[in-house]
């Protein structure tokens, strides 16, 4: 809450930058909740996918760009497919929860 209040340090540094004139209106908004979402959640896809990037061969990078591949086709083509597993282990990880999430009493309806 201290990050997102019209004070707080976003707010503040974005006017410093002169990114902005006047503080936004950040905090008891839905952005407020999707930037709490991928603050509690993060960590749940990074580490599946820092996992399968240590266990990468990156002989398979370096003969990419000895043939000639530029570095994003080399991403695309040798990188994303070794570290499929782990990105979809991530996504698992983070997706039902965050899902679970937001749908709180108030935004599934209660009675009364």
């Amino acid at each position: 809450m201290g990050i997102l209040k019209n004070n707080g340090v976003l707010n503040n540094f974005l006017m410093w930058l002169g990114v902005i004139d006047q503080p936004l209106t950040i905090l008891h908004t839905n952005l407020a909740v999707y930037i709490g979402i991928v603050y509690a959640y993060l960590p749940f896809m990074v580490l599946p996918i820092y996992t399968a990037l240590t266990r990468i061969d990156y002989s398979l990078v370096e003969a990419s760009l000895d043939l000639g591949a530029r570095p994003l086709k080399t991403f695309f083509s040798v990188i994303v497919p070794l570290t499929k597993g782990g990105i979809i282990a991530g996504s698992m990880l983070v997706f039902i929860p965050a899902v679970g999430g937001v749908c709180d009493p108030g935004t599934a309806g209660w009675a009364g």
